[in-house]
């Protein structure tokens, strides 16, 4: 179900009409500099062309904050860190969401080994960037989340509740979020980043789960005083930034951890009900999602659908 899933997205465009909805709603989101950005996604057999919005002001609110502005534009980070299918070989897959990078004032790009070989079932393919924000430094950190080949594979991984990874967390997920932390700590230290640091996380499906994994994890480092991304830098939970789409559940309830508690207040998971992916796996095994979730609208939960749409429709042409 999930290959089949990755390999269509006749959906998207549902999502991305649903988070312009969301936008709607909004009263007095910031629009200070706001620009607007060609890009490129895969999509199926090809990449398509759109646009995307993008502003340093999405970050001037704390990170607790929904935002869905931010929302709209990690969305389009997100499906821009797919692997394009612009170029047979796979050393330079990645470069829709090198070309957004590019466009919106981020350098230092930092592409893993994943994302340059042929994908197998437990690699995962990360970008990395900065830029400065006043007196901060923004790391983003994108996840490719399609046209991922076998990567796949490890979202039937669940585990066997015997280790103690396996019985805290969706394994496949928990060793994707492993990839993701690794390579944020080897970009800090390698690049001898000091000061004050923002993060800004985002994937979509599998992406969304691992980001989803990977958020929760630092969150509790952050908690715990652990200096995770070294001694140079510090990292405020309300410059912590995560935004998952469509991301399956990936992390357990146990005594010792409530992933819907404020600690992890900074991390949004947008849901569309009509997608079975973010289903699995079920929440009768006591799986689900750190953070905050916003429900896409439709017939079932919004009474004005209807008008709604018909507003949403006309805003979007």
């Amino acid at each position: 179900m999930k290959k089949r899933h990755s390999q269509s997205y006749t959906g998207r465009l549902g999502l991305f009409l649903a988070l312009l909805f969301l936008m709607l709603l909004c009263a007095g989101c910031s629009r200070k500099g706001v620009i607007k950005i060609p890009f490129s996604y895969q999509s199926g057999a090809q990449d398509e062309e759109s646009y995307l919005y993008y502003s340093d002001s999405f970050f001037d609110n704390p990170s607790t904050q929904y935002n869905p502005s931010l929302a709209t534009a990690s969305l389009s980070f997100a499906i821009a860190s797919f692997s394009s299918t612009k170029e047979s070989e796979y050393t330079h897959r990645y470069q829709n969401i090198e070309a957004v990078l590019e466009k919106t004032g981020f350098t230092d790009l930092y592409v893993n080994e994943d994302y340059t070989k042929k994908p197998e079932a437990d690699t995962l393919g990360v970008v990395i960037a900065r830029k400065a924000l006043g007196s901060k430094t923004l790391v983003m950190v994108g996840i490719r989340g399609a046209n991922y080949e076998s990567e796949w594979a490890s979202n039937v991984t669940i585990g066997d509740g015997i280790d103690s990874v396996s019985s805290a967390y969706h394994q496949g997920f928990y060793e994707a979020s492993e990839i993701i932390l690794a390579a944020l700590k080897s970009y800090v230290e390698s690049r001898n980043l000091s000061g004050e640091l923002m993060l800004w996380m985002h994937g979509y499906s599998r992406a969304g789960a691992s980001c989803n994994l990977a958020a929760g994890r630092l969150d509790e480092y952050l908690r715990d005083g652990a200096t995770f991304l070294g001694e140079g830098v510090s990292l405020k939970r309300e410059d912590f930034y995560a935004y998952c789409f469509e991301a399956p559940r990936g992390v357990v309830y146990d005594e010792s951890r409530y992933p819907k508690s404020e600690l992890f207040s900074n991390i949004f998971c947008i849901v569309n009900q009509n997608d079975p992916v973010p289903k699995v796996v079920m929440d009768a095994f006591s799986f689900t999602r750190y953070g905050r979730e916003i429900i896409l609208p439709d017939t079932l939960t919004d009474a004005d659908f209807a008008a709604t749409l018909k507003k949403l429709k006309a805003e979007y042409g």
